[in-house]
């Protein structure tokens, strides 16, 4: 049987906006992105160690506010993964170490409030 691990945030940010241009230093990480890494660094917060790779990730985002009908589901797989090895939960978001993103939107009309985000790392039985 594969090993899950699952983490919960709330809304995903968009690749769009990760980088903004600065005259000194060219393109440059948004302050709303590192902000957006900073607070879910502690929603995933992690003891076990992932140590078989690659692993699939699935991530699913149940819609809200922050995520809507209209949001792009592929603009939130790089920083989740760039969360992902921040947080020392992988050692990097290349080939070597996932096999795979599953990304789904559920609308779900009766949610109020923020978007919720379940992200589940799926180890590969040994």
């Amino acid at each position: 049987m594969d090993l899950r691990t699952t983490f919960t945030i709330g809304a995903p940010f968009s690749a769009n906006n990760m980088y903004v241009p600065s005259a000194k230093f060219g393109m440059v990480k948004s302050k709303k992105y590192k902000k957006w890494i900073e607070i879910n660094l502690e929603n995933i917060k992690h003891n076990d160690k992932i140590a078989n790779f690659p692993v699939d990730i699935e991530i699913c985002v149940f819609g809200g506010r922050g995520f809507g009908k209209k949001a792009d589901v592929d603009n939130i797989i790089k920083p989740i993964g760039d969360l992902l090895v921040k947080a020392n939960i992988i050692p990097d978001d290349n080939h070597n170490f996932i096999r795979r993103y599953d990304v789904r939107f559920m609308d779900f009309w009766h949610q109020i409030g923020e978007s919720t985000t379940v992200i589940t790392i799926i180890q590969p039985e040994i």
